[in-house]
């Protein structure tokens, strides 16, 4: 093999993808959070190396994985929680992330984490109703702290 190859962001977030989609027993789901939480905490150890830096790709595929591999599991919320206070630090939230969290966290940790960033009282008529977050109140992105999106790619579903 070649010496010169590295890991790098992008393949380390495929294979954090790859994982999520371990539809198999609950012995390999479990190992397979055990695989994507390992490669998380090496693309988090060098810190600095843009090229290991997680992405907000990286932590939506991460909280999909939480919310497939073992959900309501104690150990999922920790890694939620966790992996959230990373990518905020970071600056990796979008709305990209924001859905991929709703879908693995509990209400009472949602709640916690986008505590004063939630939208309330939304119109019926208003289109994003459909967004995954309002049988809680959508999170309003304009809420959120600067620092927590500076470096987030936008998607489509980003106002």
């Amino acid at each position: 093999g070649r010496e010169d190859v590295k890991p790098n962001s992008y393949f380390c977030s495929l294979v954090i993808n790859a994982c999520g989609f371990a539809n198999s027993s609950p012995e390999e789901s479990a190992e397979s959070f055990a695989i994507a939480t390992r490669i998380l905490e090496m693309m988090w150890a060098p810190k600095g190396d843009p090229d290991m830096a997680p992405t907000s790709l990286t932590y939506g595929w991460f909280f999909q994985l939480c919310g497939r591999n073992l959900p309501g599991a104690p150990e999922n919320e920790h890694w939620i929680e966790r992996a959230f206070k990373e990518c905020c630090n970071s600056g990796q939230l979008n709305v990209f992330v924001i859905t991929r969290i709703r879908g693995a966290a509990s209400d009472a940790l949602f709640r916690r984490l986008f505590n004063g960033y939630m939208r309330q009282g939304a119109k019926a008529d208003d289109p994003r109703q459909n967004h995954p977050a309002n049988d809680l109140g959508q999170v309003d992105p304009s809420l959120l702290p600067v620092e927590w999106t500076r470096r987030a790619r936008r998607c489509e579903t980003d106002p």
